[in-house]
């Protein structure tokens, strides 16, 4: 959890190219986080215990330790990747709240045997 070793493991890489509201990254990243996921990351940016979270700039910028993002978003997360997937993917879960409340947006969730992420800077 704190980030200052490299780890790799079997997980899921959420894909989503197009534009949302904080909250839902906010979201989809705490349901992994339940669902055991032993370690995320962000478009590359690495969630540790001393994250501070995501943000909103004035002009609607979405940032993650005060670091821009923009789409796609890219989420991958380290643990259990059908219990990951199936966390995701639950009726009433977060895929189902994001599509009802984005008709139009496409996630993709793809399993991946490895999944590899640098320490956290």
């Amino acid at each position: 959890f704190s980030g200052e070793i490299p780890v790799k493991g079997p997980g899921i890489r959420v894909s989503i190219p197009s534009s949302l509201e904080g909250i839902w990254l906010v979201d989809i990243v705490n349901e992994l986080f339940t669902a055991g996921a032993e370690a995320i990351s962000v478009n590359s940016l690495r969630l540790t215990d001393t994250t501070i979270g995501f943000d909103s700039s004035l002009s609607g910028q979405i940032l993650l330790n005060g670091t821009p993002l923009s789409p796609p978003f890219i989420i991958r997360a380290i643990g259990d990747k059908k219990t990951l997937e199936q966390a995701l993917r639950q009726a009433g879960g977060i895929i189902a709240r994001i599509k009802s409340a984005y008709p139009d947006v496409l996630i993709d969730i793809a399993l991946e045997d490895v999944i590899e992420m640098s320490a956290a800077l």
